[in-house]
């Protein structure tokens, strides 16, 4: 025999044999070229072989939700936890609750449920009385998604940012430096500093008025691991990266790091105060250096990069007008967070993610540009590490949340960071929780997945919060977009024609 074409319309072979002939068993066999289902009953006088024949696609989809060890399926006796769907995107089953629930996308046009009960699902429709328990519910209809869904032919494609705020990170009131005696004291190991980011700061004076002999530059000579920003008297002055995929280099990933390598040298001498702040003339200056570790550790055990240390490794400042030289730390404390995976060790990170925090007394920034969706920040050097919170809505089926309706809506979305400066880094914070770093000299990564549980139900008040600093000023670009999918790679395509993935979810009673 061949079997139907039609997935929906199951087959039934019935055997009937006398059983003095067969005590025992009677043996089958079937060659198939489509996919299918066989489930053998367990009647005893006339044994019956089901076959369902499923499409390809189908096949793709056919999930047997199974909660004990019983597996067969029975027409004659009860197995609650027995339930098998094909046709929806996504399943799940409560046995508890005896609830299933479907995902569907736009491809999907129905599903079929097949339970131990000989009864199909309450409202729905049976697709044959040979296989007892199968029913066929449909899926949402082309209207629901071009009408009602976000994303659609006639909405769209962004979700709007509001209430755009920022703050400049003050390094001398917002953050808490401890002392360090010397360069032995800088790694961040020996503080518990093992989250990303660790920030010194170094003060000194310099003589006003300088004899002709004397040198009237100053400059510093760092060697960081891996990313540093300085800044010189609140002004930006640049920074160094020194992470390499090179053997024997300078912040190699690979294999051995020179420790001793990888230094640069920075002129302080237009950035010094010239203003005395005592009787003994002389002017107070001030260096900040924030450094991100990137945490590499991909060596053979001798050469094993966590053995390098991270942070700062060196610093000296040359000329002879420098005087009174004292040097600070400040970072995250292992010790000192209930969730060390959700930390980046940015400064003011622990208050400024939350969702909770106030932040009406920050700037309100005018970030909207001509194209509909797109937002620039304007990152100011001067600012040093730049905070900025923004909200946005929890995607549904209607505005009007009273609305009741047979379907919930899924949309994972993304956020797209880009910019033209080669030398920015930004973390990004949903509701608290850090989803991401965007680093422009490393890349290539430009969209974060938004973890959907993230997000407040039915709310208009989430907040995406973002840690900026650069090298230099620069615009920082944010978008808020939903995640569009290759349908055959599965990854995020970038192509004008492609469709967001979008999914509809509802339950089912059993």
């Amino acid at each position: 025999f061949e079997p139907p074409l039609n997935p929906t319309v199951p087959l039934s072979i019935q055997s009937v044999y006398e059983s003095s002939t067969h005590p025992d068993s009677v043996l089958l066999s079937f060659a198939f070229w489509r996919p299918c289902l066989v489930l053998l009953s367990d009647e005893q006088q006339n044994p019956l072989l089901r076959m369902l024949v499923v499409s390809n696609d189908d096949a793709d989809t056919l999930v047997c939700h199974q909660s004990t060890s019983e597996t067969a399926f029975s027409s004659s006796t009860q197995n609650d936890s027995f339930v098998l769907t094909y046709g929806a995107s996504e399943s799940s089953f409560a046995p508890d609750t005896r609830t299933l629930e479907l995902e569907w996308d736009e491809s999907n046009t129905s599903a079929v449920i097949l339970t131990s009960s000989t009864n199909p699902i309450s409202g729905k429709s049976s697709a044959s009385d040979v296989i007892p328990g199968l029913s066929v519910i449909d899926a949402p209809s082309n209207e629901i998604w071009k009408n009602e869904v976000p994303f659609g032919e006639n909405s769209s494609m962004f979700v709007e940012l509001s209430d755009v705020r920022g703050y400049g990170v003050d390094f001398s009131s917002d953050v808490e430096w401890k002392s360090v005696e010397s360069a032995a004291e800088f790694d961040p190991l020996d503080h518990l500093y093992t989250h990303g980011h660790v920030a010194y700061r170094c003060q000194f004076e310099t003589a006003v008025n300088t004899r002709f002999w004397q040198f009237k530059s100053v400059s510093l000579t760092i060697n960081v691991r891996h990313i540093a920003t300085v800044w010189m008297n609140g002004h930006n002055i640049g920074g160094q990266l020194t992470y390499s995929h090179c053997a024997l280099s300078a912040g190699a990933m690979h294999f051995m790091d020179f420790s001793w390598a990888g230094k640069k040298t920075y002129d302080l001498t237009p950035f010094l105060n010239t203003e005395s702040n005592g009787s003994n003339g002389n002017a107070r200056q001030e260096v900040v250096i924030l450094v991100h570790s990137l945490g590499q550790n991909r060596q053979a055990f001798l050469l094993n990069d966590v053995r390098n240390q991270r942070g700062l490794l060196s610093a000296s400042l040359s000329g002879s007008r420098v005087d009174n030289v004292s040097w600070q730390i400040s970072g995250i404390a292992t010790s000192s967070v209930s969730d060390p995976f959700n930390i980046g060790g940015v400064p003011c990170e622990d208050k400024f993610r939350e969702s909770s925090f106030d932040d009406s007394s920050w700037e309100k920034i005018d970030a909207k540009t001509d194209k509909k969706g797109l937002y620039k920040i304007h990152l100011d050097s001067l600012k040093s590490v730049q905070w900025t919170r923004m909200r946005f809505p929890t995607l549904s089926r209607f505005s009007n949340e009273n609305n009741k309706n047979e379907y919930n809506l899924r949309v994972p979305l993304r956020v797209k960071i880009q910019s033209s400066h080669l030398h920015a880094s930004v973390f990004l914070y949903v509701n608290g929780f850090l989803i991401g770093r965007w680093i422009s000299d490393l890349g290539p990564q430009d969209d974060f997945y938004v973890p959907e549980h993230l997000l407040i139900p039915n709310s208009s008040s989430n907040v995406l919060s973002l840690a900026m600093y650069a090298w230099q000023s620069c615009d920082i670009s944010v978008e808020l977009l939903p995640w569009i999918v290759d349908p055959d790679s599965g990854n995020l395509s970038n192509e004008a024609n492609a469709k967001p993935f979008r999914l509809l979810q509802s339950v089912v009673p059993l």
